[in-house]
């Protein structure tokens, strides 16, 4: 029944578990094909590169992309989905408005530079690149024990707006080769297109970069 569905379309939950590293496993290896393309690929044709990359029969190749879809990394759609044609730093400024519930956001590079910004002044951007790299690094540092005393798995470096009772997020994405930060004013939005689409513009922008 799947195979006769027409298009992969990536998820949030496979762009999560892609880009914080958390995740592994066979599933997981077809999603930077996807998101290295405009558009959504034809069912046949990545079953056919999956069978030709790795050597396998197509029965094989399929069964690798049953298992992506089962796991939730890759869903069936009858449709395609792609990448809106606008600038990319326009589009990446649309998303992340939206991605947050404030309106509010900023995209960061592995050098503390803007590479999107909705609500934000950009002279925040140095202060802003300060703050998330010693949040970030903490957070990853303590990881171990957050899950082993508090029992959390996944985990993002929040402050509380006390007086608006708003957190500010910041959250670190590892895009192929690049370091990528986020701060989200407010609880990021993980369930809508907002998140998959950011991630999907940045691997087609840097996924494929040598470090």
């Amino acid at each position: 029944r799947m195979a006769e569905a027409r298009y992969l379309v990536p998820t949030s939950l496979g762009c999560y578990a892609l880009v914080s590293g958390r995740h592994g496993g066979r599933a997981l290896q077809l999603l930077p094909w996807v998101l290295s393309e405009p558009c959504a690929p034809e069912w046949e044709s990545l079953a056919s590169q999956a069978a030709k990359v790795w050597k396998l029969d197509m029965h094989d190749a399929q069964a690798r992309l049953s298992d992506s879809v089962r796991k939730g990394y890759l869903t069936v759609e009858s449709s395609s989905r792609c990448l809106p044609s606008e600038s990319f730093e326009q589009h990446l400024a649309n998303l992340l408005a939206s991605w947050s519930p404030q309106g509010r956001g900023i995209l960061l590079d592995h050098r503390g530079l803007s590479l999107a910004v909705a609500g934000f002044d950009e002279g925040l951007t140095d202060a802003l690149a300060a703050l998330s790299a010693k949040l970030v690094g903490a957070l990853s540092h303590e990881e171990t024990t957050l899950s082993r005393v508090l029992g959390v798995e996944h985990a993002l470096p929040c402050v509380l707006d006390v007086a608006n009772k708003v957190p500010i997020c910041f959250f670190s994405m590892r895009i192929g080769p690049q370091q990528i930060t986020a701060v989200v004013v407010g609880k990021p939005r993980m369930k809508g297109p907002w998140f998959r689409d950011i991630v999907w513009l940045l691997w087609r922008r840097y996924g494929g970069q040598a470090s």
